[in-house]
């Protein structure tokens, strides 16, 4: 058998109809080896893809057995926290008014919670300064201390009684 025979065949190499028996056998190896390639790739994004899934299911797992998020509901935790531990430092008080000191420490307010309601705590403590019910008191460098200071213990809720700018004449 001759090797330069020529057979027409149409593969992915444009440069010709006729090909040789050799060309042809390395047209397909070459075609071969990008699907080898493209499977390879593929392949291991989807491995990439399931081991993300594996790790990820159980935390939206456990994500969907915790509390609702509500930061009023934490919002009065932390001032009646706070109200407890004020009293607590403070036993020749017998009213929260008459307490002089009114600071506590954050680590204090969310020493009994889980982890993650640490940082719901958190937030509700920056709502609650941003409604004047405590004031940020003495963040030590390093972040590990971080103090509360009770200023009034009603909480408002002005979105209850808010009007956007665009309803009110």
């Amino acid at each position: 058998m001759n090797a330069n025979i020529s057979l027409s065949l149409h593969t992915d190499d444009s440069n010709a109809d006729t090909q040789t028996f050799e060309e042809l056998c390395r047209a397909h190896l070459r075609a071969f080896a990008k699907g080898a390639e493209k499977y390879a790739s593929e392949t291991n994004l989807s491995r990439r893809v399931s081991h993300w899934q594996e790790k990820l299911v159980p935390v939206l797992e456990e994500e969907e057995k915790r509390p609702e998020f509500d930061i009023h509901v934490y919002g009065r935790n932390v001032i009646e926290t706070m109200e407890e531990e004020i009293l607590r430092l403070n036993p020749k008080s017998t009213r929260l008014e008459d307490a002089p000191l009114r600071k506590v420490d954050f680590a204090t307010v969310t020493q009994t919670c889980p982890r993650f309601e640490v940082c719901r705590m958190f937030l509700a403590s920056l709502s609650l300064m941003n409604g004047g019910n405590v004031d940020l008191g003495q963040v030590s460098p390093d972040g590990t201390f971080l103090e509360l200071e009770l200023l009034k213990s009603t909480i408002d809720q002005p979105m209850e009684t808010y009007l956007a700018p665009s309803v009110q004449s």
